[in-house]
């Protein structure tokens, strides 16, 4: 059931200010890195391992190994943020967070 809502979305990769290890955002008019196949779905709970992670209002399943919190998926006209990856059997669970 899973495996018919995966669809193909660009990414980008986040990138770092060696000062002062901020995350850079890739600007709006960047090119995407790539494609990842993903089944996104949106949850009313977040996580609750650990307070950084509450605010994520998407979750989604990918067989990518490489997938990490360094990638931003456009979805449709937002932009998520991988927040928190897990592996789970087959799959890897993304927890993600709109950004602007």
């Amino acid at each position: 059931m899973i495996r018919n809502t995966f669809r193909p979305y660009d990414y980008y990769k986040v990138a770092y200010n060696a000062a002062y290890g901020q995350e850079i955002m890739p600007p709006n008019d960047a090119k995407p890195e790539g494609t990842v196949k993903l089944s996104i779905f949106t949850t009313s709970k977040g996580t609750q391992e650990n307070i950084l992670y509450a605010n994520c209002s998407y979750m989604a399943f990918t067989f990518d190994a490489e997938i990490d919190d360094k990638y931003v998926i456009q979805y449709g006209k937002e932009r998520l943020k991988v927040m928190y990856c897990q592996n789970v059997g087959r799959y890897k669970q993304v927890f993600l967070t709109r950004v602007n």
